[in-house]
């Protein structure tokens, strides 16, 4: 994770998520740059879901190779 933002001035709660994210597979590893946004919404906490958020409106909005490592 390299950074969250979270609005929550307005609700739905806006965030929006930054960060890499690395894939290690059989032959390669690779790395990738993840940003992702969406809203929270406050619902009943449970056993699943202890912080009692729903995440809506997920949208991924870069993923892209930074690295490609062979083992």
């Amino acid at each position: 994770m390299d950074s969250i933002e979270i609005n929550t001035n307005v609700y739905p709660f806006y965030f929006k998520y930054k960060g890499t994210e690395r894939i290690i597979r059989p032959t390669t590893i690779v790395t990738r740059n993840l940003i992702t946004e969406g809203y929270l919404r406050n619902v009943s906490r449970s056993d699943n879901n202890s912080h009692g958020f729903l995440i809506e409106k997920w949208r991924t909005l870069e993923n892209k190779d930074i690295t490609i490592q062979n083992r």
